[in-house]
């Protein structure tokens, strides 16, 4: 699989990376992706920019929500909870 991922065994669309501890779903063509820090963020994105066409980057603060399939997810409580 490219750039590193693997598949998780038993769940459809849904992909890790060992090294960097970078998870993602992937619907269609819409991720939702989880990283530890800045550095691997960085780096999913870019390596998703080099090998799709992607539209942009949407990004999850506690200070800005994200719309992901039509639901609006936003975060509390300083990252420890997400809210659909």
């Amino acid at each position: 699989m490219k750039g590193g991922f693997r598949e998780v065994q038993n769940m459809e669309n849904m992909y890790y990376h060992p090294e960097r501890d970078i998870r993602t779903c992937i619907f269609v063509d819409d991720p939702l992706t989880c990283a530890p820090g800045e550095e691997q963020h960085e780096w999913f994105h870019k390596f998703m920019e080099e090998e799709f066409d992607i539209k942009g980057r949407d990004r999850l603060t506690p200070d800005t929500s994200v719309d992901y399939l039509s639901m609006k997810i936003s975060m509390e409580d300083s990252m420890k909870r997400c809210s659909f």
